[in-house]
């Protein structure tokens, strides 16, 4: 569970539900079967690669229920349990703590530290509070989906996933590395040159046809 891409994430909310299924008391768990079902219908509509006026509705209506029950998550489930960080979070504010000691740093304060401070008490438990954060750029932008799609077209069009899926061989970091070796500067006049494309092609491991 290190280091997941979007689509990592959209594979288990596609089968998240009987996994969180009776995990809570009733009325929690009615919650939170209800936020997860909002949240896969969004995210269905969302990725449709054909819209109509009648599906953007029914898009804009889903992101209202989400709202709603994001927020009711948000007031009600929350507030009946205290979650802390992860050991390993404690130990790396730990370790963050003890460099800025060491070059004289002031400690940086966060906004979540302005106002009432929630952390506990550090008799009791050092750890930090962690509570659902719905003030997130990424929450703020579902209500923008509807219109970026009528303006832009559906979320395929423009969607980042599309490179990794055409060389599922090739990673990232390979490609770019790969990339960034083909150039070359001729010193004389300092003018770029690249190798050539089938040198190129040989490096990634491609045959003709673009698969590897």
């Amino acid at each position: 569970m290190k280091k997941l891409a979007a689509r990592d994430f959209e594979d288990m909310l596609q089968c998240i539900i009987p996994v969180f299924e009776g995990l809570l008391p009733e009325e929690d768990n009615k919650i939170v079967m209800d936020l997860l079902y909002e949240l896969v219908t969004w995210h269905v509509y969302a990725k449709l690669r054909l819209h109509t006026e009648s599906t953007l509705d029914d898009l804009e209506q889903s992101t209202v229920r989400l709202g709603a029950a994001l927020r009711r998550f948000k007031k009600t489930t929350c507030e009946r349990y205290a979650t802390f960080e992860l050991p390993k979070e404690e130990a790396a504010r730990g370790r963050r703590k003890a460099r800025q000691a060491a070059a004289g740093k002031p400690k940086q304060k966060g906004r979540r530290d302005k106002g009432k401070d929630k952390q506990t008490s550090s008799e009791t438990s050092p750890r930090k509070r962690k509570e659902f954060n719905m003030c997130t750029a990424k929450l703020h932008a579902l209500g923008h989906y509807i219109d970026a799609i009528r303006k832009y077209g559906t979320t395929d069009n423009y969607t980042t996933q599309i490179v990794r899926a055409g060389h599922p061989a090739v990673s990232v970091r390979r490609a770019n590395k790969i990339c960034r070796a083909s150039w070359s500067t001729d010193e004389s006049n300092g003018s770029m040159q690249t190798r050539t494309r089938t040198s190129l092609r040989s490096r990634l491991h491609l045959n003709n046809d673009g698969k590897p």
